[in-house]
């Protein structure tokens, strides 16, 4: 008897915990076919938004205008969209008056699988006038759509009005339901210049996090397990919602080691397999590096003091120089120190692209806004940078 009631607890809370599952995952096909949600999924690039390539235009209130181009130069109306999945946005449409019926013209588009290479498809004058298109059967058509635009070739009788390009969400099915949610616990991160217990959670296009959505669950199955109790007298609430917090703890813990096992693999491979002769061509910043390791061969082998002057000290490659050149006590500022800042025989690197600080070399001194330093070149790495070490400051 004592075995039957923990059975059928157990029992209530695995039905609790499923049925809450089904629920979320209906909810989420449910909010997906609301005419908001495709509305609010589907993306129209106005005309005041759209970029000509290849022929003269203007913008008005009702669209972008072609006025004048070349008959033997091929017109492209390039819509800026975001980083959108093909399999989710299947359908183009666009509204364009004043083109003939004899008018060339085709949808071009580049993707994260061939993002060097743009795809062509020709559209039919009927296609053209109705003014959409259907993908689903488009073999390029994959990936994350990056680039889209409607090429016209041949004469064209300006002025011609392009008022819109959309690309369009399609009325996703149960299934896609259940990948959309899927997506953001499968997903690699890579490593990125945050701390090490930082993730993203989620893709930028979905709306539920693998956090959230194991809170609503908790949530949802917390509900079914208080209507269960009015009909199994045995079935402990408090027990019930401690096991469902620990198994969603659990799930996140797991896919926190798997993302970190993920990057490990990705740290192995960039690194660790690879010989010291091409373990440089493995980093990130190699270029950086290399530069560094130049910088250091002319400074004092014992650590000293060194300002890095840049027009931006918090960026990444100030950064990374930094860090490159440690033991060495490296600061980084965007002005000139002055005399009573420095000492003799301090070091001053000089980042190309900071326009008010500037090298005489006839006096042999750096100078910039309030301030100047008599100093002595050490390198030169043209376009690059230039190292200095301070000289004449006796205190």
């Amino acid at each position: 008897m004592h075995l039957t009631r923990w059975t059928s607890h157990y029992l209530t809370i695995l039905i609790s915990g499923i049925a809450s599952a089904l629920l979320i995952w209906i909810g989420m096909w449910f909010h997906q076919q609301s005419t908001s949600a495709l509305q609010a999924s589907s993306y129209i690039v106005s005309g005041d938004r759209l970029k000509l390539v290849g022929g003269t235009g203007e913008i008005n209130k009702d669209g972008l205008r072609i006025l004048r181009h070349s008959s033997n130069v091929s017109v492209t109306i390039m819509a800026v969209i975001p980083s959108l999945p093909a399999e989710n946005y299947e359908r183009v449409s666009w509204k364009i008056a004043g083109i003939s019926e004899n008018q060339k013209a085709s949808l071009v588009w580049n993707t994260s699988l061939q993002p060097w290479q743009s795809q062509e498809r020709q559209l039919s004058p009927e296609v053209l006038r109705q003014g959409y298109i259907q993908l689903d059967d488009e073999p390029a058509w994959a990936g994350r759509i990056l680039q889209l635009g409607i090429r016209l070739k041949g004469d064209i009788d300006p002025p011609v009005l392009v008022e819109n390009i959309a690309i369009l969400r399609s009325a996703p099915g149960l299934l896609d339901a259940l990948s959309t949610l899927s997506l953001d616990w499968n997903g690699r991160e890579p490593w990125s210049g945050r701390s090490i217990n930082f993730h993203i959670g989620t893709s930028p296009d979905h709306w539920i996090t693998p956090v959230s959505a194991l809170a609503l669950w908790i949530t949802i199955s917390a509900g079914f397990l208080v209507l269960a109790r009015r009909f199994f007298a045995d079935t402990n609430f408090v027990h019930g919602l401690a096991f469902l917090f620990l198994f969603a703890w659990f799930l996140l813990d797991f896919r926190w080691q798997w993302q970190l096992g993920s990057r490990l693999e990705e740290t192995y491979d960039r690194h660790l397999r690879l010989v010291k002769n091409n373990y440089l061509g493995g980093m990130l910043d190699e270029k950086i590096f290399l530069v560094a390791e130049e910088v250091r061969k002319a400074l004092p082998p014992e650590p000293g003091r060194l300002i890095i002057l840049s027009e931006n000290p918090n960026d990444y490659a100030s950064g990374r120089i930094r860090y490159h050149l440690l033991p060495h006590r490296v600061f980084g500022s965007d002005r000139l120190p002055t005399q009573n800042q420095v000492l003799a025989g301090d070091h001053i690197l000089l980042i190309s692209g900071l326009k008010n600080i500037h090298y005489k070399t006839n006096k042999r001194v750096l100078v910039g806004p309030g301030a100047s330093l008599a100093v002595e070149p050490l390198m030169v790495i043209k376009g690059v940078l230039a190292l200095f070490r301070v000289t004449g400051i006796d205190r």
